[in-house]
């Protein structure tokens, strides 16, 4: 478990802080690099840093020979995946095949990939498995505060927001974040661009002290530990 606080004891300051908290596992990965001579076959493939909400995507290099309806789904299994995916493959375009997984994908997993090549088009022998992999957004987000705006006389609004390194849920964003003025925490009021992967937090109605009292905004969250 790690906090990381951000405080002000004249409120009437304005001032900039920039934090980043990353979440993230250990392990040792086996990057699978495709045959360069797949590409007479495939002009492009799903690799390197995915979202975990992605598919895998496979571009033939030409038109199937057999015409498919767009959003087809493939009946016969062309894709094999370690760890386990569950999910159906379909057409995408003629030469278009995609993946999609029933769920989002494990972070910061390494997934290795093989598709039956053969089973699609005519190739020799040598070229019917074609392997290729792809490692899932390892979760972190940064924080950045606007610090305290006036409203009035005599109030203010302590704003910020939280970049997320991948899509993530609101719920769980809206976790992330306390805000505490004069020992108690504010109602924080969000805006949230999930698909951006912005989230956009206000604490309104911070009544100005003569005497200057302490905002803290507080990050918490969990640290993911794994074996080798």
């Amino acid at each position: 478990m790690f906090t990381a606080r951000f405080s002000y004891r004249k409120p009437t300051v304005l001032l900039f802080i920039f934090i980043v908290v990353a979440l993230f596992g250990c392990r040792k990965k086996t990057v699978v690099f495709a045959d360069e001579e797949f590409s007479q076959y495939i002009h492009a493939y799903t690799s390197g840093i995915i979202s975990k909400k992605s598919v895998f995507r496979i571009q033939l290099a030409a038109d199937a020979p057999s015409p498919h309806s767009v959003n087809e789904t493939i009946q016969e299994p062309l894709f094999s995946f370690s760890p386990s995916v569950k999910g159906n493959a379909y057409w995408a375009d003629a030469r278009t095949i995609e993946f999609k997984p029933a769920e989002d994908l494990t972070p910061n997993e390494l997934y290795t990939a093989e598709f039956n090549l053969g089973k699609v088009i005519e190739v020799p022998s040598k070229f019917k498995i074609f392997n290729f992999s792809a490692e899932v957004i390892k979760p972190s987000f940064q924080v950045e505060e606007d610090g305290l705006q006036s409203t009035d006389e005599t109030a203010m609004t302590f704003s910020g927001k939280v970049t997320t390194a991948d899509v993530e849920d609101s719920k769980i964003v809206e976790k992330l974040v306390a805000v505490s003025y004069d020992n108690k925490n504010a109602t924080l009021l969000w805006q949230h661009n999930e698909e951006n992967r912005e989230h956009r937090f206000f604490a309104e109605g911070i009544q100005r002290k003569k005497d200057g009292r302490q905002v803290t905004a507080e990050m918490v969250g969990r640290c993911v530990e794994c074996a080798d």
